[in-house]
């Protein structure tokens, strides 16, 4: 696709996200912001189709949106970091442990098993995020959580995991893959991956994680793998919305 069609293509998406989130509400959402008629990836027992991370997939893909949050480590000087779906740490060990040791990881066994054995500084915890066990007892200065809602059951699992982490000052990092850029817009699950649940496009994301509970500073489209301009992933940064004091 050529530079100009790209930018035709990707303005003409930020011109009607506002409209379609209108043109959403009147033909209604599922729970997670989604067109209720959209059709989801589950096995038999109606389970999430489980994916396994490698080394070689780690380290190109979301690289893009580690580095926007090297930039916001770096320009707010943030001391900590929580990024939960870490992987196998390679892009922690590459982008982010270089401005920032303190840091925390959380996923699925296997994961952190590698990471334990590759990576000489972290704190490295398995967590099931649909059925936590752990309480970090800690709230973190950014929290990122890069391409794995789209993998869940039940996301707001994963919005009350952040919650618990975060506070009103902390920064709150979140990327899924764009479903109309990704699909095209006359796509409506399920989705060729198949461990991906469900995908969202860009007002129905937008619209989701508005409604429930964050305040949204930006939302923008980045490469979904190193070295690739293709931007079909959705990037929003938001925070915890502030309690009203009377």
């Amino acid at each position: 696709m050529s530079t100009n069609i790209l930018n035709k293509t990707l303005s003409s998406v930020n011109r009607v996200v506002t409209l379609c989130s209108l043109t959403l509400r009147s033909i209604g959402m599922n729970k997670y912001g989604i067109r209720k008629f959209y059709i989801c990836n589950v096995d038999s027992s109606g389970k999430a189709i489980p994916y396994v991370d490698s080394v070689e997939r780690a380290s190109t893909y979301q690289y893009s949106v580690y580095m926007y949050t090297k930039d916001l480590i770096i320009e707010h000087g943030l001391l900590n970091i929580l990024d939960i779906g870490c992987g196998t740490g390679v892009k922690l060990a590459e982008i982010i442990y270089p401005v920032c040791q303190d840091i925390t990881g959380i996923d699925a066994k296997h994961c952190i098993d590698m990471c334990k054995k590759q990576h000489p500084f972290g704190q490295w915890l398995t967590d099931d995020i649909e059925n936590p066990s752990l309480n970090l007892g800690k709230k973190f200065d950014l929290i990122i959580s890069s391409d794995v809602i789209e993998h869940l059951i039940n996301p707001d699992l994963l919005l009350a995991y952040i919650k618990r982490c975060a506070n009103e000052n902390t920064w709150i990092v979140i990327s899924t893959p764009e479903r109309d850029l990704v699909r095209g817009n006359r796509h409506f699950g399920p989705a060729p991956n198949k461990a991906h649940v469900r995908e969202w496009n860009k007002a129905e994301f937008y619209h989701y994680i508005d409604t429930s509970g964050f305040e949204i500073l930006d939302h923008f489209l980045a490469d979904s793998e190193k070295n690739v301009t293709d931007r079909p992933t959705q990037v929003v940064l938001c925070r915890i919305k502030k309690t009203p004091r009377h």
